[in-house]
Formats: C-alpha cells, structure tokens, sequence
C-alpha cells in the first residue's frame, strides 16, 4: 500500500468518525484526530442480565474482583468493559459461545475475556455438568 494510499485511509478514518466529508491536510490530521471524542467514561452503559446456574468454582463470569454465576441483573457496566469467562471442568470441556457462535473450545474456553458491547449474548456450556450461564447485554 502506498503511503497516499494509508494517509487517505487515515483521513477517510477520521472522517468517518467526525460526519465531516471535506479533504484533511496532513499538517490538521492531528487536531482532527484529537478532536474526536474518546472512552472516559462516556460509553453507553450496559444492563447484563445473567440466567442459569454456574458455579464459584468452574462456571463464571467476573468483572475486576467480582464473580457472578448465579440468575441476577448487573446494570451500568459501561460499553467496553472486559469481563473474563470461565467455563471450566477438570476435563477442559467447556465451551464459549456469543452471538450463538462458539468462539472458544476446549482447554481454550477456561481463558477467554470478552469485551462488553450492546445486543449480545454469551454463553457458557460445560460438558457433562448441569452447570450453564447465558448473559444477555
């Protein structure tokens, strides 16, 4: 790609945050860049809404120190807040899904973070245990 083609890129970036359709000059493209507003706290907060039974010790989701992995309604998590999955057995099954698509497997699904965003669902399934969360946002 060449440079032109990475500074129209850029400035089609910018402008695609910003409504503005006029051409950037490469000497405004910081400003342009600065101007847009950013994270601090200004994300949509989020309602999670979490069904099943999991459990403490091997079926979880936590946000910062906090684990939750029983029917209960957590509000105001900002947009973007990273929530860690544990869907864990001592035989690795365990399974993350979201959106309906599993996105970890295995030994895998014991380690998965998920960034919070609006309309989405994750599950958390272990294999050959009663134990299942579904957490709506």
């Amino acid at each position: 790609m060449a440079l032109t083609d990475k500074l129209t890129a850029i400035g089609n970036a910018i402008r695609a945050k910003t409504g503005g359709t006029d051409l950037i000059p490469l000497a405004d493209m910081p400003a342009a860049i600065e101007s847009i507003p950013s994270g601090g706290g200004t994300s949509p907060a989020s309602t999670l809404t979490i069904t099943g039974a999991g459990d403490e010790s091997y079926c979880y989701i936590q946000i910062g120190d906090t684990k939750y992995y029983s029917a209960q309604i957590i509000e105001n998590i900002p947009s973007g807040t990273l929530i860690y999955c544990d869907p864990r057995s001592s035989k690795g099954m365990g399974a993350v899904s979201v959106n309906e698509t599993i996105v970890a497997n295995g030994i895998e699904a014991s380690i998965y973070y998920y960034c919070i965003a609006k309309d989405t669902t994750i599950d958390l399934h272990l294999s050959g245990k009663a134990n299942s969360i579904n957490i709506t946002c």
